[in-house]
């Protein structure tokens, strides 16, 4: 059992999911970016919002004492995350290294949104299900650039 989390994925389907996240985080990132997301104080309201009756209080004062004031470079993490994610898992190129970068931006919009409504929670629960399976079965390979650089350099781990 073991074996099958190192051996390449022949499964397409898992590729198609890689491809539709990756669709989904570019174009949730062009979008902040076309719709003045950097120039606005956008994220600061969202920011305000999640901290407002946040039940985790950790994350609460995480939000009030860091991401609020810094709102800023925040927008910029969280566009070009998205962007970059985006494009890494719609090309197949270091999937599972930019799977463990969007599962990281899942577990924050999860923390921030997820007492707001069930559909918040959901949503970022899936996504980081399926890039923990995208990490598992070298999601890359399948349809993608992790496939040629795996054998190119079949030493490197990453692909």
């Amino acid at each position: 059992m073991i074996k099958n989390f190192r051996e390449q994925t022949h499964l397409g389907y898992i590729a198609i999911l890689r491809i539709l996240i990756g669709f989904f985080f570019l174009m949730s990132g062009i979008s902040k970016y076309s719709s003045g997301f950097l120039q606005k104080p956008i994220l600061k309201g969202v920011l305000e919002k999640w901290a407002e009756g946040n039940p985790s209080l950790w994350y609460k004062s995480f939000l009030l004492n860091t991401a609020i004031p810094n709102y800023e470079t925040f927008s910029y993490l969280v566009v070009y995350g998205e962007i970059l994610v985006g494009l890494s898992l719609l090309l197949g190129l270091l999937t599972r290294i930019s799977a463990i970068f969007g599962i990281f931006m899942n577990i924050n919009f999860f923390l921030g949104n997820q007492w707001l409504s069930p559909a918040n929670k959901n949503v970022n629960i899936l996504f980081i299900a399926l890039q923990i399976i995208f990490i598992a079965s070298a999601a890359g390979r399948s349809i993608g650039i992790d496939g040629i650089l795996k054998k190119r350099f079949s030493k490197i781990p990453i692909f």
